[in-house]
């Protein structure tokens, strides 16, 4: 659903006259929420394979999703 939104906003986004980046600024919330579900998935397979949960990913993981969000 999330791709969705983010494609069917950029692109009715598109259609208007003027087309500045500063339009498709909220789309970024969701962008940021796909990735870390992407991200968290990633975790899981990896501790999967590994047979130990990988509290240390996690942490790296929140730390860059969090340096890319904040700002």
């Amino acid at each position: 659903m999330l791709v969705i939104c983010i494609l069917l906003f950029t692109l009715f986004m598109s259609f208007g006259p003027t087309k500045f980046d500063r339009f498709l600024l909220p789309i970024f919330p969701s962008v940021d929420i796909l990735a870390a579900l992407g991200l968290y998935e990633l975790a899981k397979v990896i501790s999967a394979r590994r047979g130990k949960p990988v509290k240390a990913l996690a942490l790296l993981t929140l730390i860059v999703q969090a340096g890319f969000a904040l700002p």
